[in-house]
This record gives C-alpha cells, sequence and structure tokens, in this order.
C-alpha cells in the first residue's frame, strides 16, 4: 500500500482504554480526551433528540454518537489527548465574555436611572 501524503491521513476517533481488562479488575474510565472537528459527511455521526433546557434557547443541546467515525489529522484541536484543556479555554472565554456584557448592561442601567 502507497503512503498517503499526511493532509490525507484519517485519524479514527476511539477511547483510549478500549481494550478488556484482566479478569477480576474493573475498567478504568478513559483518562485523556481529544478536540476535534467533524462533519456529518465524515460518516457514523448522529444526534439524539434535542435537551429541553430552562434557558439559553438559542441552540440545541443534544447527544452526538460517532461509530468508526473517521476524523482527519488536521480536524484535531490542539494535541491529542489536550481536549481537556481546549475545553477549559472555551469555557473561560465564554466566562469572560459573560461578565462583560453584564457589566455592560449594568452601565447602561445605571444610565437609564440617572436620566429618569
Amino acid at each position: 500500500m502507497e503512503a498517503q501524503p499526511p493532509s490525507t491521513r484519517l485519524h479514527s476517533v476511539r477511547p483510549p482504554n478500549q481494550r478488556t481488562p484482566p479478569s477480576g479488575r474493573a475498567a478504568r474510565p478513559p483518562t485523556q480526551v481529544t478536540a476535534f472537528i467533524v462533519e456529518r459527511k465524515f460518516g457514523g455521526v448522529t444526534s439524539g433528540k434535542p435537551e429541553s433546557k430552562l434557558g439559553i434557547r438559542g441552540s440545541n443541546t443534544c447527544e452526538v454518537f460517532f461509530d468508526n467515525t473517521p476524523v482527519p489529522i488536521e480536524n484535531v484541536l490542539g494535541e491529542v489527548g489536550g481536549g481537556f484543556k481546549v475545553a477549559m479555554n472555551i469555557l473561560n472565554n465564554g466566562r469572560f465574555g459573560l461578565g462583560a456584557g453584564s457589566g455592560a448592561m449594568i452601565k447602561e442601567l445605571i444610565g437609564m436611572v440617572r436620566t429618569a
């Protein structure tokens, strides 16, 4: 089989501890996650029904399932096994934006009260 150029190699997504544990021992949960971007056209991607939420209804939240979905290595965000760090950075950016928006809204409300 001919070697593929790096841009066309595929990385298959699987939990790191997928092997069967020795008898008598409990399976360890995966200790690393990898962040990646997939498209439905990659195949093997399905989603569950949207969750019923109390707020933030502008976007759907649902489970996403992968069944032997090939992921091109260029679609991995950060490093393989570094997904927790990517997720925390995304959450931190959201927190910053929420705080900035709240501060701006309070400033606007104070201005409205002063002019009333």
